[in-house]
C-alpha cells in the first residue's frame, strides 16, 4: 500500500510541462496554489494509467476543464475510474485499479489533469511545519535514534471514502499507532503515534488527510430568553412551549434528572458523571421553573456527556464520542435538536 510519491510527481510533472496554457490551480489547504499546465484528455488518461499499478497507487487527483455531470461520471466509471470527494476548482480525488481503460478515460474530453497526491497536501500546515501543539502530546518515547525522546501525539486521520475502515485501522497500527476512536461518518480515525511516523503514514495511498487534534472541549454557555425572544413565542397567541419535541443535550457530563424543574422530562443516556453545568444547560433549554424557566419548558430532554476511557489522560477532543452519542439520540430516541455547550480555542489558533 506504500506509494513512491517523489518518483510519481517527477514523472507526471515532466510529462505535463509540454502542454501549453496553464489551468486553474487547486487551492490546497496546506500549500500555495500553483497552476499546472493542462494536457489533452488523451495525455491525461495516459498519465493516469502510468500512475496506477506499478507504484501501488490507487488514489489520484483528476481535474476537469469545467463542471461535470452524471454522464461523465458514468463514462469514467465504465472505464475503471471512480470519482470520490470533490476538491473544488473542478477537481476530485479519484480511485482506479489495474484494469483501467486508458482509451475510455481519454474519451472524456473535459479531463484536463491527472496527477499524484503528494504528501504536502495531505498534512495540516502545523504538521507540515513540524509544529506539535502542546495539548496533543500524550507521552514521550525513545526516538528512532535509540537515544533522544520524541513525543507521541494525537492526530485525526481521514481515509479516502472507498477504504474499508478495518483496513484503515490495520494500516494505522502498522505504523505504530494506537487507535483511540473510529469516526464512521467521515471514514476517519483518532490515533496516537510517535511524531516521527506521521510522514510515513501520510505517504500511504489510502490516507487523504492528517491534522492535529483540536484542544480539549471546555464548557461555555451564552444565551438568554430575551435575546432569542422566547418570551414572545411562549405568550399568546402562540403559546409554544416545545411539548412533543425531543432535544439532545451533550455536555461535559450529564444532567441531574431528579431536578424538579425537569418534571420527569429528562432522561440520562450516559454513565458519565452528573455535572452542574450540564444541569444548568438543560434547564436553560427546557426547565419549567417559575421566573427562570427555560427556552422551551415543555420539551423532552435526552442527556449525554463527553466520555473517554476511564483512567485515561485525554489532552484533546475526541469526536468519536460525539458521533456515538448523536447516533443514539437520533436513531434510538427521536431527537430532532441538539445542544453542545462546549467549545475550545479554535479561532485563536487559526483552525
Amino acid at each position: 500500500m506504500r506509494c513512491r510519491f517523489a518518483a510519481i510527481a517527477v514523472a507526471i510533472t515532466t510529462f505535463s510541462l509540454s502542454a501549453g496554457a496553464w489551468g486553474q490551480p487547486i487551492r490546497w489547504r496546506s500549500v500555495e496554489a500553483v497552476p499546472r499546465p493542462p494536457v489533452t484528455s488523451v495525455q491525461a488518461a495516459r498519465a493516469l494509467g502510468e500512475l496506477i499499478g506499478p507504484a501501488e497507487v490507487r488514489h489520484v487527483v483528476v481535474q476537469f476543464a469545467h463542471p461535470i455531470d452524471k454522464n461523465v461520471r458514468a463514462q469514467l466509471s465504465a472505464a475503471g475510474v471512480e470519482l470520490l470527494d470533490y476538491l473544488g476548482d473542478n477537481a476530485f480525488f479519484a480511485a482506479a485499479g489495474d484494469g483501467i481503460d486508458v482509451a475510455g478515460v481519454g474519451r472524456v474530453r473535459s479531463l484536463q489533469l491527472a496527477h499524484a497526491i503528494e504528501r504536502n497536501v495531505k498534512l495540516h500546515p502545523m504538521l507540515l511545519r513540524g509544529d506539535v501543539p502542546q495539548w496533543s502530546i500524550v507521552r514521550q518515547v525513545i526516538g528512532p535514534d535509540g537515544r533522544e525522546p520524541e513525543p507521541v501525539v494525537g492526530v485525526y486521520v481521514l481515509f479516502h471514502r472507498d477504504v474499508p475502515q478495518d483496513d484503515a485501522v490495520e494500516l494505522a497500527r502498522h505504523h505504530g499507532a494506537e487507535v483511540r476512536t473510529r469516526l464512521q461518518s467521515v471514514n476517519g480515525l483518532v490515533i496516537e503515534l510517535p511524531v516521527s511516523r506521521i510522514d510515513a503514514l501520510a505517504d500511504e495511498d489510502a490516507v487523504q488527510w492528517i491534522e492535529p487534534p483540536l484542544p480539549p472541549l471546555s464548557e461555555t454557555n451564552n444565551g438568554c430568553r430575551e435575546a432569542v425572544q422566547a418570551n414572545d413565542v411562549q405568550a399568546p397567541p402562540y403559546n409554544l412551549d416545545g411539548a412533543g419535541v425531543v432535544v439532545m443535550v451533550f455536555d461535559s457530563g450529564t444532567a441531574l434528572a431528579s431536578h424538579p424543574d425537569f418534571g420527569g422530562r429528562l432522561t440520562v443516556r450516559d454513565s458519565d458523571t452528573v455535572k452542574g453545568h450540564a444541569t444548568h444547560v438543560s434547564g436553560t433549554i427546557g426547565g419549567d421553573g417559575g421566573t427562570y424557566r427555560g427556552m422551551a419548558p415543555g420539551v423532552t430532554l435526552e442527556s449525554y456527556g463527553l466520555e473517554w476511557e476511564p483512567g485515561s489522560i485525554f489532552l484533546y477532543s475526541d469526536p468519536g464520542d460525539l458521533e456515538t452519542d448523536y447516533s443514539d439520540a437520533i436513531n434510538n430516541h427521536d431527537a430532532v435538536l441538539a445542544n453542545n455547550s462546549l467549545a475550545c480555542n479554535v479561532e485563536q489558533n487559526g483552525w
